[in-house]
């Protein structure tokens, strides 16, 4: 279904109606039972102002932050968050608010999500990712270290985490 309505706008309003549908099944699976219901929906709203603006409000929004709360950090949430906050070029501001008040207005989910910064012990800057089931500060290295960034995907969420904060911050 993505690639059936990618640039194609006929055939993504013939399933912006459905898009619930494909939210509730990207909730539903996990990385074992993966339909890419959120690469769909990320297809369908990437260039279509239309849908950003009527289909996505802070309730859908607030599902994919919920999501990334309580499953493993998985960059593919992040890069659909990521598409509700623009459109070809243009702000969706709503949706850039929404996602500054469920992400960054909330210091639990602050801190659960964002990848935090230290210095190390000669005062340089440090990225440090947090061992989510364990709570313990990984330095970047060791992910970087294993082979592909690590089976878990911590650089690939780090660096989609890092453009959904460009996308937040996008034409303001």
């Amino acid at each position: 279904l993505k690639h059936a309505c990618k640039d194609y706008r006929r055939n993504e309003f013939y399933l912006a109606p459905h898009i619930d549908l494909f939210i509730n099944q990207s909730c539903q699976t996990g990385d074992d039972n993966d339909l890419y219901a959120e690469a769909t929906i990320a297809g369908l709203l990437s260039g279509n102002k239309e849908l950003l603006e009527e289909k996505i409000d802070i309730n859908n929004i607030g599902l994919f932050v919920d999501l990334l709360l309580e499953q493993d950090k998985d960059a593919r949430y992040v890069d659909l968050l990521m598409a509700t906050c623009s459109c070809q070029g243009e702000a969706i501001g709503s949706n850039q608010e929404a996602l500054c008040e469920l992400m960054l207005g909330n210091p639990k989910t602050l801190k659960e999500l964002c990848i935090r910064t230290s210095l190390d012990k000669k005062g340089q800057p440090m990225i440090m990712f947090i061992d989510y089931k364990l709570g313990s500060p990984t330095p970047l290295q060791q992910f970087l270290e294993e082979e592909t960034g690590g089976e878990d995907g911590m650089v690939e969420y780090y660096t989609s985490l890092l453009g959904l904060f460009a996308e937040i911050c996008f034409d303001r």
